[in-house]
């Protein structure tokens, strides 16, 4: 019963790619492993330089004080040395990946005065949020 109602709600397109699916999954599951290791690469690359950010972020005397574009100066030569050992990246929606490209990754991970400050407020939250609680005297 609910095979139908799937059905009923994929439409004739649907139908076709899940019974073609089906019919030959031998030769499309290896194919869509592969798509996601693909994908999977790509977005690792970026996860891994966005934690070295928040990382930096966190390891700096003064960066919850200073200035957007005062902290990407100063981080830029360790963002240049990053950015170097990443290879790929998401492209097209994070349906597929590319090569890395310095500005790509930038706007990517968010190494820009504006992502840097949203960067900044989520770490305050978390390390309001991971505060030891005081036991009552």
């Amino acid at each position: 019963m609910f095979t139908q109602y799937v059905l009923q709600m994929v439409g004739p397109i649907g139908r076709w790619l899940l019974g073609e699916y089906t019919a030959y999954s031998t030769l499309i599951a290896p194919l869509l492993f592969v798509w996601i290791v693909f994908v999977a690469v790509g977005q690792h690359g970026v996860n891994k330089l966005r934690w070295q950010v928040r990382n930096w972020l966190s390891s700096t005397e003064g960066a919850s004080t200073m200035d957007a574009g005062e902290l990407v100066r100063l981080l830029e030569p360790r963002w240049q040395q990053a950015v170097q050992r990443v290879r790929w990246m998401p492209a097209a929606k994070g349906f597929w990946t590319r090569r890395a490209t310095e500005t790509g990754l930038r706007s990517e991970v968010g190494f820009t005065p504006p992502g840097l400050d949203k960067m900044r407020k989520a770490l305050r939250v978390n390390r309001r949020r991971r505060q030891p609680v005081q036991a009552a005297r």
